[in-house]
């Protein structure tokens, strides 16, 4: 229960606040950018792994050609796949590669270090895994095994879309997800309406192999629908990173005024501080000029507040700024009235 150290509330005065919140654990980190799994290869700042950025990500050419090979090999292994087409069409589906990789080698190394830590990665990963052994298996490991080779590398892929550059994952994601959901809804359907295509189904037959088949496929639905969703709605979070979240006593100070003649209460934290951690490794050209090696170029400091965050604070530090001004200029005039006085007077001999 929330227990305030003034009964009555006075205007200006600042009365504290002790509630329980319930608050992210994780502190801010680095994420370097130029930090990517072809940088780890061939080096930062190379010629390749730039144009590899410049064609993968930044140009609408280059994404627009990366994506066409894929929804070509796609759309002809999963033809091949339920028999639409002959079998030795199954090698266009080569054309997936292409994207996979570059999508792979353009993540960052800092992003992928946190998805590691995630459990969600590791449920998709398992879900993905079976649903490539299932395409295996009821192809009969034939020829059409080619498709689900080719497209294993996006299933990798899509484990760690997070990792992907942010300013261009909001799209990217959309498209990559929207293809994997298609694929996934039209396996399902050739598994109904094409079962003839996958030979024996007898153990689909099995109320319990069934059920743990639509377990299965439903939740990898579950997983891309909500990539999906945030891609759409809040593009700038993660999906699959998450923080320990814990509940902490907060001792809040307040402030009340008056604004269009009704009070107003305002609380804010100003024990409340963030600290970055810089991650290690890296590069000296990034360092001031003439600090010594090893030692940090900078020291954790409290976070800024905004206007919006802290009002009462904001309009005491404007205050404090206009009065400082207004003595420094007092003064600055005060001397110049003094040395127009001493030019003016009698020189004593």
């Amino acid at each position: 229960m929330a227990e305030a150290s003034a009964e009555t509330p006075l205007l200006g005065h600042h009365p504290s606040l002790k509630i329980r919140t319930m608050e992210c654990d994780m502190q801010p980190m680095e994420v370097r950018t130029t930090k990517t799994v072809a940088a780890m290869i061939l080096g930062e700042a190379s010629d390749t792994e730039g144009m590899m950025f410049a064609i993968g990500v930044k140009s609408r050419a280059g994404q627009g050609l990366l994506w066409s090979l894929w929804f070509i090999g796609a759309c002809v292994g999963i033809s091949v796949v339920g028999e639409a087409l002959p079998m030795h069409f199954v090698w266009v589906s080569l054309l997936m590669l292409p994207l996979a990789m570059v999508t792979t080698f353009l993540m960052s190394c800092d992003v992928l270090r946190s998805l590691f830590s995630s459990l969600d990665v590791y449920v998709l990963g398992i879900l993905q895994f079976a649903f490539f052994v299932d395409g295996i298996y009821y192809c009969g490991a034939d020829r059409r095994s080619i498709f689900w080779g080719c497209y294993l590398p996006t299933m990798f892929a899509s484990l760690f879309v997070d990792a992907y550059p942010a300013k261009y994952r909001d799209v990217f994601a959309k498209l990559f997800f929207s293809a994997s959901l298609i694929i996934l809804i039209i396996w399902n359907l050739l598994l109904v309406y094409k079962w003839k295509a996958f030979g024996n189904m007898s153990k689909m037959v099995s109320q319990t192999f069934l059920l743990h088949h639509i377990a299965d496929q439903l939740t990898l639905l579950v997983f891309y629908c909500r990539h999906l969703w945030v891609s759409t709605f809040t593009p700038e979070h993660f999906v699959m990173i998450h923080a320990s979240v814990c509940t902490r006593h907060e001792q809040l100070e307040m402030a009340y005024e008056i604004e269009d003649g009704m009070e107003v209460v305002r609380a804010w934290a100003p024990q409340r501080h963030t600290a970055v951690k810089l991650q290690s490794g890296r590069n000296e050209k990034s360092s001031p000029k003439g600090t010594p090696k090893g030692t940090p170029t900078g020291t954790p400091k409290s976070r800024s507040r905004s206007p919006s965050q802290d009002p009462v604070e904001h309009q005491q530090g404007q205050e404090t700024a206009t009065k400082n001004t207004l003595e420094a200029s007092s003064e600055n005039n005060a001397k110049i009235d003094k040395a127009k006085i001493d030019k003016k007077a009698p020189v004593e001999c």
